[in-house]
């Protein structure tokens, strides 16, 4: 009888924790994706210091703003501004370093399509870039 009740408190206290985990992992979620369209529109206006400043030190230790600035105006100049996003996948990771949620976007933007793939530390209730890669053959060909 013992076993079966110790068993039955881990498997209740096992949905809990699930339950509160998924709770947490939706919300990290969402503020990476509002960090997102802040990006989309910051970018639309060009304010790539305002971008840079919501980086994280390690995306600073390997980007200067300089080069940050050279690299998403070369994006502003051969794609334009964002038409439509489109959430294609994700996902949240719980490592010593903090919560990082990793967002996948098919994107388009005035001059063609691209995909975007977005890394976000969550510190409370902010979200803080540490990567971005985005993808297009416009990016190149113009």
């Amino acid at each position: 009888m013992s076993f079966r009740l110790g068993l039955l408190t881990i498997v209740i206290c096992s949905a809990a924790a699930l339950a509160m985990t998924s709770c947490s992992m939706s919300e990290d979620k969402n503020i990476a994706d509002a960090a997102v369209k802040l990006f989309h529109t910051q970018l639309g206006s060009e304010q790539i210091h305002e971008i840079y400043s919501g980086t994280s030190d390690e995306f600073k230790k390997a980007s200067t703003e300089a080069q940050f600035t050279e690299f998403l105006s070369a994006v502003k100049r051969k794609l334009g501004s964002v038409k439509s996003s489109t959430p294609m996948g994700w996902r949240v990771n719980y490592v010593p370093m903090g919560t990082i949620v990793n967002l996948e976007y098919q994107t388009e933007f005035d001059d063609g399509p691209a995909t975007e793939s977005f890394s976000w530390r969550i510190k409370g209730k902010h979200a803080e870039l540490m990567g971005y890669n985005i993808n297009s053959a416009a990016l190149i060909t113009k």
